[in-house]
């Protein structure tokens, strides 16, 4: 039995699981072709089926995945040929820049998990930028964030995680 769609296997914990395609299953074992956060083939998988609590299908995070599988063959990563990287960008050229390519980027305002925000320009200023926040699990748009330029400490920009979350909301 083959099967494409993409499945979460839990076998332990409702935080943790993994995803795949099944390949085979009966009724005391389960194979899957592993497929890692960013989309792409990880190896196999052999579970004992009695060690699963659940295997959900059809969510967020599988839709996202399986945007993400569709868009390997069609990048290139760290190439791009815009000219700003070449020109000592500040924090305001690349915020004009995402907003002008609808580039997702991260901003971060500390250390801090919590202070770090992903997302599609909304609008800027000289002073403010306001950004479409995008959730990580989902890959969808949930919240506008207003972030004080003076406040950024670093911004990140055509990395594999936001191209990827680009392509899901293309």
């Amino acid at each position: 039995m083959k099967n494409k769609q993409l499945v979460e296997i839990y076998s332990s914990s409702e935080d943790s699981f993994t995803v795949g395609s099944i390949i085979f299953e009966d009724k005391k074992r389960i194979l899957i072709n592993s497929i890692d956060d960013q989309g792409k083939n990880d190896g196999y998988l052999l579970f004992k089926k009695n060690i699963i609590e659940k295997i959900e299908r059809g969510t967020d995070y599988l839709e996202k995945i399986e945007k993400y599988r569709s868009f390997w063959g069609k990048t290139k990563i760290g190439t791009s040929d815009n000219p700003i990287f070449n020109q000592k960008p500040d924090f305001y050229d690349l915020i004009k820049y995402a907003y002008k390519y609808k580039k997702v980027l991260t901003i971060a305002t500390s250390f801090d998990y919590y202070d770090y925000t992903t997302g599609f320009v909304g609008y800027y200023d000289e002073n403010i930028v306001s950004i479409k926040a995008i959730d990580q699990n989902s890959g969808q748009i949930y919240e506008d964030f207003e972030i004080d330029l003076e406040d950024i400490i670093l911004l990140e920009i055509e990395n594999v995680d936001n191209l990827l979350l680009e392509y899901v909301n293309k």
